[in-house]
């Protein structure tokens, strides 16, 4: 595996991860939001 590609293939890794971070708490803020909503705005 060339240091280029390898290289290239962290930083599209690292993208990845970042990504799924945002989403999973973004849907955590969400999910609260309801829950908090439902309980009565606590």
């Amino acid at each position: 595996m060339l240091p280029e590609s390898r290289q290239h293939f962290r930083q599209l890794l690292d993208e990845m991860v970042e990504h799924a971070a945002r989403s999973a708490s973004y849907s955590m803020n969400v999910f609260k939001n309801r829950v908090y909503t439902h309980d009565g705005g606590t």
